[in-house]
């Protein structure tokens, strides 16, 4: 079953990513739907030089994706990610 987005929804990656030529984006790493199709378009937070024209915005799978936790607990571990 497909999850339903809407545009502006915060996402989160539910896997790594490799991709070619663009690069590798790790599994956690959140950015904003701006766009749906048949895949899902994602603008992403952190900056990644490979996606810069695409205004660092990228296509993935709904089922590569979830709804990004908001609680106490999602924002330590991305705390504890970045250090």
């Amino acid at each position: 079953m497909v999850e339903q987005f809407h545009i502006g929804q915060r996402v989160r990656l539910t896997r790594t990513l490799a991709t070619r030529p663009e690069g590798l984006f790790r599994r956690g790493a959140t950015g904003t739907v701006i766009y749906m199709e048949e895949m899902v378009s994602i603008r992403m937070d952190q900056h990644f030089p490979q996606l810069d024209h695409l205004d660092n915005a990228m296509w993935v799978k709904y089922s590569d994706i979830t709804a990004e936790t908001v609680g106490v607990l999602a924002r330590l571990r991305a705390a504890l990610r970045r250090a």
